[in-house]
């Protein structure tokens, strides 16, 4: 499989996608430098972790292309590092196939996780997921307590992503674990994330939690992969994101499953599916306005 091409660079004319990433890296870095929180190099944090934690550090692994560059980056220097791959069961057949691929070419340390429920039983109790919110949007529209919690984080990313993970991490006795997000993705990462713990910080349970590449832009990151020759994940063909494929807690959603049915099946099934389930629904909410608009 041919290495990815180095595409999506802020040379030129910017994208609203572009302007929009800038825009939460620069909010993430400006908010940092008022709380005084050092800004940290990918290498810096592993090899801190790694002498810190040795074999109780960890790294989640997606198989999208910013948890695939810190993973690059960690074998480096500890090549069984324990990658763990939660497996939500609607992910994209193309990511499935790469997270295969990379494992046997990387001969990854690799645990597959797997929930003990599924997104349609889930969907059955809480509806589809609604779009994230940040704490000062549920603010402005008044949301709070479990309300304010479906907007928060959608029960399914509870139920087939982080129960399954933290019960590994509870069984394995792993005390921190790396990822590939970025401030630049979203307002949520910049503002409540990385711009107010850094790059590295303990979460209640006491585990380390460390973002090596947080204040990467996508070029760094693209070029990245472009310099070491690292295969492409197919799903990034139709989509600009990596995820579960029937997720509609994230802006775009909509044209992203239209574009996926037509890229998979030349056909809009996908979209007609949601459409027609989203009908049966009684009561009227903010994803479906989205979809149905």
């Amino acid at each position: 499989m041919s290495a990815i091409s180095n595409h999506g660079c802020f040379k030129g004319t910017l994208t609203a996608f572009d302007k929009r990433e800038l825009l939460n890296l620069l909010l993430a870095k400006r908010r940092m430098l008022k709380l005084h929180i050092p800004e940290l190099q990918p290498e810096e944090i592993l090899q801190y972790l790694i002498n810190e934690h040795g074999e109780t550090l960890n790294i989640g692994w997606s198989g999208g292309y910013c948890s695939t560059v810190v993973l690059h980056m960690a074998i480096k220097y500890f090549p069984k590092i324990p990658v763990v791959f939660s497996n939500t069961l609607v992910e994209y057949p193309e990511n499935i196939q790469y997270v295969r691929q990379i494992t046997k070419a990387w001969n990854l340390n690799l645990t597959e996780l797997k929930p003990k429920t599924n997104f349609f039983a889930i969907k059955k109790i809480y509806g589809w997921p609604k779009p994230r919110k940040t704490g000062s949007q549920l603010k402005k529209l008044g949301l709070k307590g479990a309300e304010a919690q479906l907007y928060r984080r959608p029960f399914c990313c509870r139920y087939l992503k982080e129960e399954p993970a933290e019960e590994f991490y509870k069984t394995h006795k792993m005390t921190a674990t790396l990822s590939g997000m970025r401030a630049a993705e979203s307002l949520r990462r910049s503002v409540n994330l990385i711009g107010t713990k850094g790059q590295m910080y303990t979460i209640k349970s006491g585990m380390v939690n460390a973002h090596p590449i947080a204040l990467w832009t996508r070029p760094q990151m693209y070029e990245y992969l472009k310099k070491n020759n690292i295969p492409e994940n197919l799903v990034y063909r139709s989509q600009n994101r990596n995820g579960c494929l029937w997720c509609t807690a994230f802006a775009g959603c909509k044209e992203s499953l239209i574009r996926y049915s037509i890229y998979r099946f030349n056909d809009l099934r996908l979209y007609d599916f949601v459409i027609n389930d989203m009908k049966k629904t009684k009561h009227k909410t903010e994803v479906m306005d989205t979809f149905f608009a």
